[in-house]
């Protein structure tokens, strides 16, 4: 049972897909189905709301995302630097991060 609530809280964490899910000695499936079932039985809702309880008004969070810089805007005034861009496999890109309150205002 450990291994499939890391496997879950790996999944919701990472934001990966379940069938990439890579858990020794326990499927994707049966990770799937557990997390499924808690879901239909409200087990997920209860969980957020004992921990919303708890974090009052400190509840937050943080989100990152990587963006593509598209080619007109690949060489900006003051060079790529000051602008937090960098080459990836894929080319230009910059990472966004933004943190939140539980009112979902800006911190």
């Amino acid at each position: 049972m450990k291994l499939v609530i890391a496997g879950v809280l790996h999944v919701l964490k990472e934001g990966g897909s379940w069938r990439a899910l890579d858990v020794p000695g326990v499927a994707w499936e049966t990770v799937y189905g557990h997390f499924r079932r808690w879901a239909k039985a409200g087990l997920w809702d209860q969980a957020m709301q004992q921990m919303k309880w708890h974090a009052g008004k400190n509840l937050g969070m943080i989100d990152s995302t990587h963006i593509k810089v598209h080619r007109d805007g690949a060489n900006p005034a003051g060079g790529q630097e000051q602008q937090a861009m960098s080459r990836t496999k894929g080319g230009l890109n910059t990472k966004l991060h933004a943190a939140v309150d539980g009112r979902c205002q800006p911190q």
